[in-house]
């Protein structure tokens, strides 16, 4: 999955959090009640949170599910987010990744 291919590029020294958001719904709209159109909306978004050295930086993309995409816009932003990291300047009130630990909350519609 996205997520352990993303943790599995955190070296020794380094923490990651990932947070994942999507939507799958469908809407109808109605004009004097007859259907005028009927949309189906996808969509998932990825926030990577990464520590390393006292700093933290952030990353948010989009995932499409094409796993050959996705893991090359991971891997990419993962890169960019050591390279920025090492920049940043030290952060005293930093709160490290104590556990790891998954959550889940799916809404389903009526």
């Amino acid at each position: 999955n996205i997520g352990q291919f993303a943790i599995e590029r955190c070296g020794p020294e380094e923490q990651m959090g990932l947070e994942f958001k999507g939507e799958s719904s469908s809407f109808i709209r109605f004009n004097r009640s007859k259907v005028r159109q009927v949309t189906h909306v996808e969509q998932c978004h990825l926030s990577i949170t990464f520590l390393q050295g006292g700093r933290t930086s952030h990353y948010n993309l989009s995932i499409t599910f094409d796993e050959v995409s996705d893991r090359a816009k991971i891997q990419s932003a993962i890169s960019s987010l050591k390279k920025e990291t090492k920049l940043l300047p030290e952060d005293p009130h930093q709160v490290l990744f104590e556990n790891s630990s998954v959550s889940e909350n799916v809404n389903q519609g009526r």
